[in-house]
């Protein structure tokens, strides 16, 4: 679950999941930044999957 606060031009967010076997409840937090009216970039962190770059498109 994710939870986004919508600025201008960027969005912060956090939120937390859980893994199953044995890698349990995941913490997760980063910024989207908006590039254009439908395109972002972002960067996050996530304490099971490490470091991720995003690149999307918004519908």
């Amino acid at each position: 679950m994710l939870k986004f606060l919508s600025l201008p031009v960027i969005s912060p967010y956090v939120g937390v999941g859980y893994y199953s076997e044995d890698k349990g409840v995941a913490l997760s937090g980063g910024v989207q930044v908006k590039a254009s009216d439908r395109l972002f970039f972002g960067a996050g962190y996530n304490s099971v999957r490490g470091v991720n770059g995003q690149l999307g498109i918004r519908f």
